[in-house]
Parts: structure tokens; C-alpha cells; sequence
């Protein structure tokens, strides 16, 4: 140890054991070693690579953070593999990256330069090789095919990474020879998350997804769901979170109906769960019905509000904590700037002041979730007959909705979709006279900033997840199976074309 007070140590798994004289490292000693070695040596931080283990950075206040390897399959040689660490980790940390992330990031590279023979190098090239278009991709997999590989697809926004879906793709990559992934565009993510996202352009998404080693191609698509590119590649495997079902994916039914086959991969409530055993609290707290075996590793918390709404359900767990929570207060602050804008945008729409205006959400992530257009349509020509004037909100993926609406209506809806930001769109939300739309986002923003809501229920329980508080009215749809919590109806209905447009327009005058 004669080199002291430096940024970075970085060792490899035996050095570091014999560093401390021991002939092997177990968790315990893992924990021990780096511990010595930061005090020993007087270092900010400490990196111990562990082979298939990934590796371990301790840092000098107390923070510990395991990477866990993104290529356990393609290992061809390891020459320049710790150099490799090394160096990026240096560049990383130069350029201003955080400890945490300039090690994830020399993770990936490592995981790179093993897939090739001899002592490679690695470089952006690299990683933008796997970003290819939709023509692309369909050949690829004819190739890809051809040669006896098989192929795994899978689908998302995948706006924030975090280490959930680097286990997630992992393990999705083990169940065949090459993993492709169809990142949603920005447009299609805005239709599905709503304003403000995505956070990161899909650009940078995609070329984040592409360094990951497990993953040989990332092609973007702009479609809602990935029914036509799924039925373009016809993958062998198509892969999705714990959170679906395969009989709700129309993508899995593409898949199986031409031979191939659909798996589920827990998306990590359990692990998330494991974590929480593995930090150390003392007090772990889950909902009585929390999912994937989580309530086993927690107490299970069953208050008073358990068959009511999921906010009044999360206040359960505050108030076993011991702490006191009384009715809920939705606090949304506008600076000045963001009023102004709002209200550039309402003068441009001409409403507000003495212009009253009723919001209507046409979108929805989920598709039986969205009330047809042409009862937009007709709830239009009925608020303007009221000398009310509506007022079409959403993403920009949402447009082609607008479209359909206004080519069926007397006269279209004033059209502020994909023009707002997420506070604007609040703000002129909250000077509305009512809002109408399904169990969304916006619905219940709109409901924290007491707009009265017409919300329009299908698939979900409007107990549970209608809107919050007072004076809002919440309409169920008649089919019998409501309430079902399915994506996708598996009897090809339209679940909310049974509400009617007199009863919403009824509930709207009554607001």
C-alpha cells in the first residue's frame, strides 16, 4: 500500500483479498476489505471488481453501491478488461459524473471490450451500431434467424434507467441468443406518461439502452403499443414485466399465433422488497396487497382504509408509522413566468376571463380507457350549445384522436394538445369550469386542483382510483365485467362506448 491519499483505488477481487491476507472474499470480508482499504490507503473511493459478480465501489462517506455485470453470455477474452475500468472510470469522474455513475458506466465498457478477442478497445461507434431503423431491424432478424440464433424482443420507454432494468433486460436476454428492444419515440412516450415526459429524448435513450451489453439492437418505433412492429420482426421470444399479463398483450398473441412464445419477468417488487430486508430498517411497511410475494419480506399494513382510495390507502402506511396525517392537501405553486405562458396560451385559444371552458382529456395509456371520439364529437356540438367552449388537451401523440373528433364534430374543440408543458397545462386546468376524461393523469391533477371532474371509468375501480374528494362525479361504465384492471379487453369491446354522451353532457351542466 505505498500509494496513499489518491481519488480512485481499483482492484480486482483477489488482489484485494490478499491485500488483507485472506485467500478469498465472502460478503462479510468483501464489506470488511473495503472498509480497510479506504483507511489504509486514505481514499475517496474504492472499486473491487468481482468478475460475473459485477463489481463494488465503496466511497469514504460510508455509501456503497454494487454493480451487478451486464454480460455473463458473450465472454471471449478479459485482456484490458481492469484497464479498461480504469480508464473510463477516470474520464467519468473528470468529465463530472458521479462516483455511482462513472462506475456503471466503466461496467459497460468492460462488459464491451470482453465480447471481442484480444485487447480491444471500445468507443461510441460501438454503442450507436445497435441503434438501427425499422427496415433495418426486420432484416436483421431474417439473418439473425437464418442462422439458427434465437431472437428476444421486448418493448418500453425506458426514460430512467435504473439497475430494475438492467435485471429486467438481463434476464431477458438469457432466454435467447440476441435481445432487441423497441424503445417508444418521444411522441409515443408523451401519449402514454402525458406532458413533461419523456425526461430524456429518444435519442439518448436509445443510445443508453444500446451500451448495455445484453443488448444487440434498439430500433424506435412511434406507435402507442408495439402490435406492428412485433408483427413485422415476429420475434421467438417476446418478453415483458410483471405488471401485464400475456393474455392482455396483443404483442404476445402476435407472437405465439406464429409459433413463438410469451414471458413474463417480475419487474423487481420482490427484489424491491429483498433490498429493503438487505438495508438494515428496522421497519419495513407494505400494503396488505402488495404483489410478487413483497408482503412476505414486510409487515403487512391493513388500515381502516383498505377498500378505499389508493391515497387514502398510502396515508394508512404514514399514520403506522406513528405520524399523523388529516385530509390531504394538493399544493401547486406557478411562478409568474408559467402563468404568463398559460395565459398566452388561453388567449390564444380565446377562453378564460369571461370565456368559460370545459377541459376534455381525449387519450389514455391504456386503450379501453378512452372514451370514443365520436362521443367527443357529439359532447362538443352539446358544450358549444351551452355557450361553453371545449377545450381537447394531451400529448402530441394524441393528435390523430383530435383529428378523428374534429372531423365528426360541428364545430372542433379549441386544440391545445402537445402545446402545453405540465404546469401550464395545470394552470389552465385549474381556471376550467369542468374537466371530462378517464382515469389519467391529468383527471386527477385536475381533481388535486379541485377542477370538477366528469371522469369517465372503465377497466379501473372508481373507488379506488377515481377522482379524489368532493364535488367530482365519476361515471362507470355498464358492461358487467368493469372494474376487470385489464389493459387490453380480452372480448375486443369497447369498454367505454356503453357511457353514454347524455349522461356525461348531464354530468358536465350539473358541475
Amino acid at each position: 500500500m505505498a500509494f496513499k491519499g489518491v481519488t480512485v483505488v481499483k482492484q480486482n477481487e483477489s488482489e484485494t483479498a490478499k491485500a488483507v491476507g485472506c485467500e478469498y472474499l465472502d460478503e462479510d470480508g468483501l464489506f470488511a476489505a473495503g472498509e480497510s482499504l479506504l483507511k489504509n490507503m486514505e481514499a475517496k473511493m474504492v472499486l473491487i471488481t468481482r468478475g460475473a459478480e459485477g463489481m463494488s465501489l465503496f466511497e469514504d462517506n460510508g455509501t456503497v453501491t454494487h454493480i451487478p455485470v451486464t454480460n455473463l453470455s458473450e465472454v471471449y477474452d478479459v485482456s484490458g478488461a481492469g484497464d479498461t475500468v480504469v480508464v473510463v472510470m477516470a474520464l467519468s469522474l473528470a468529465a463530472g459524473a458521479s462516483p455511482a455513475d462513472s462506475a456503471y458506466l466503466a461496467n459497460i465498457a468492460a462488459g464491451e471490450v470482453v465480447r471481442k478477442f484480444g485487447t480491444a478497445t471500445t468507443d461510441a461507434a460501438d454503442l450507436k451500431q445497435a441503434v438501427i431503423d425499422r427496415r433495418q431491424i426486420v432484416n436483421t432478424v431474417k439473418e439473425q434467424k437464418t442462422q439458427g440464433r434465437t431472437v428476444v424482443f421486448t418493448n418500453g420507454c425506458f426514460d430512467i434507467l435504473h439497475v430494475g432494468h438492467i435485471r429486467y433486460l438481463t434476464e431477458a436476454k438469457s432466454l435467447g441468443d440476441v435481445l432487441i428492444i423497441g424503445l417508444n419515440s418521444d411522441s409515443s412516450v408523451t401519449s402514454l406518461k402525458g406532458p413533461g415526459r419523456p425526461v430524456n429524448r429518444q435519442e439518448d435513450r436509445a443510445e443508453v439502452l444500446a451500451a448495455l451489453t445484453v443488448v444487440d439492437y434498439v430500433v424506435i418505433f412511434e406507435d402507442a403499443t408495439a402490435e406492428g412492429l412485433v408483427a413485422e420482426i415476429l420475434p421467438d421470444v417476446y418478453v415483458k414485466g410483471g405488471d401485464y399479463a400475456v393474455k392482455n398483450l396483443p404483442e404476445a398473441e402476435i407472437v405465439t399465433a406464429n409459433g413463438g412464445r410469451a414471458v413474463i419477468v417480475s419487474e423487481g417488487l420482490f427484489k424491491s422488497a429483498a433490498i429493503a430486508v438487505l438495508s438494515g430498517a428496522p421497519i419495513r411497511l407494505v400494503y396488505e396487497n402488495a404483489r410478487e410475494g413483497s408482503r412476505l419480506l414486510s409487515r403487512r399494513i391493513v388500515g381502516p382504509n383498505f377498500k378505499g382510495h389508493v391515497v387514502d390507502r398510502y396515508l394508512d402506511v404514514v399514520r403506522a408509522l406513528g405520524c399523523e396525517a388529516a385530509t390531504p392537501v394538493f399544493s401547486v405553486f406557478f411562478t409568474p413566468e408559467e402563468k404568463s405562458k398559460a395565459e398566452s396560451l388561453m388567449k390564444f385559444c380565446g377562453i378564460g376571463n369571461s370565456v368559460p371552458y370545459v377541459i376534455l382529456a381525449l387519450g389514455a395509456n391504456w386503450p379501453n380507457k378512452k372514451w370514443p371520439t365520436g362521443n367527443f364529437a357529439k359532447l362538443c356540438d352539446r358544450i358549444y350549445e351551452q355557450g361553453l367552449v371545449p377545450v381537447a388537451i394531451g400529448s402530441q401523440g394524441d393528435a390523430a384522436l383530435f383529428e378523428k373528433l374534429s372531423a365528426s364534430a360541428d364545430i372542433p374543440p379549441r386544440n391545445l394538445i402537445g402545446k402545453t408543458s405540465l404546469k401550464e397545462l395545470a394552470y389552465i386546468i385549474r381556471e376550467a369550469r369542468a374537466f371530462v376524461g378517464g382515469d389519467t393523469g391529468p383527471m386527477h391533477l385536475a381533481a388535486a386542483l379541485k377542477t370538477p371532474v366528469v371522469a369517465l371509468m372503465g377497466p379501473t375501480d372508481a373507488r379506488r382510483n377515481g377522482p379524489y374528494g368532493d364535488n367530482h362525479h365519476a361515471i362507470i361504465t355498464t358492461r358487467p365485467c368493469a372494474g376487470c384492471w385489464r389493459r387490453v379487453c380480452p372480448k375486443n369491446l369497447d369498454c367505454l362506448s356503453a357511457i353514454s354522451v347524455d349522461e356525461v353532457f348531464e354530468a358536465v351542466m350539473k358541475e
